[in-house]
């Protein structure tokens, strides 16, 4: 069967969308991979990052007053949504963490599953750091020094601020008795992938499903 006709066909049996709200370099694809090893759900019904298209959807979507990704390809079809950012595509403009707009997200969706996927602090500076260095370069980096035109201890220093701040926030919404149930945390060096079978429990997992390795 066609995948697309195959995931229309899934989407009515698993309603609730899934939102990584944790930052790119915290292994959003490792989780979307682990997740498209589930027997009711396919590649159709997971979207990555999307060249930043998931991002400004969002963006745009808030700042326009309309409601969240109704305008997105699809929407009714795709479950997952991660690396919820746009760095590259935004003609100048700053940045877009859109998965910092959780809040935002959740008053749209307030019956979807949340992982906050996060690790250490400074191993995922380090690591987001060096984005593309396997290619030779730099250029993730030197796209955030470019559109915010500060050094390169302040972009550091603010991913630093950003990261704990957010966390901390997602911590506070979530720790309401209403919400507390939908936000699974995931600590990517620490958790085992049990702990997302279990917060996923309308997918239906192989019983000796892995997670590939997260480095």
């Amino acid at each position: 069967m066609h995948s697309i006709f195959r995931a229309e066909i899934l989407f009515n049996i698993i309603m609730r969308k899934i939102f990584l709200i944790g930052y790119n370099k915290c292994a959003t694809r490792s989780i979307c991979n682990f997740i498209g090893k589930a027997n009711n759900i396919n590649e159709e019904q997971i979207h990555h990052h999307r060249r930043g298209q998931i991002a400004s959807h969002i963006f745009s979507d808030i700042h326009n007053n309309l409601p969240i990704l109704s305008r997105y390809p699809r929407i009714n079809n795709v479950i997952v949504f991660a690396d919820l950012e746009n760095t590259s595509s935004t003609n100048g403009g700053l940045p877009i963490m859109a998965n910092e707009y959780f809040k935002e997200i959740y008053a749209q969706y307030s019956d979807a599953y949340y992982i906050l996927n996060y690790r250490e602090v400074d191993d995922w500076i380090t690591s987001r750091y060096n984005h593309n260095a396997s290619l030779g370069h730099r250029g993730y980096f030197r796209t955030w020094k470019k559109l915010y035109k500060i050094s390169e201890k302040e972009i550091l220093e603010m991913w630093k601020a950003n990261y704990l701040n957010h966390i901390d926030n997602v911590r506070k919404f979530f720790n309401d008795e209403s919400r507390k149930n939908q936000l699974l945390e995931f600590h990517i060096n620490k958790d085992s992938h049990k702990k997302i079978i279990k917060f996923l429990d309308e997918l239906d997992f192989p019983s000796n499903v892995k997670m590939n390795k997260i480095k």
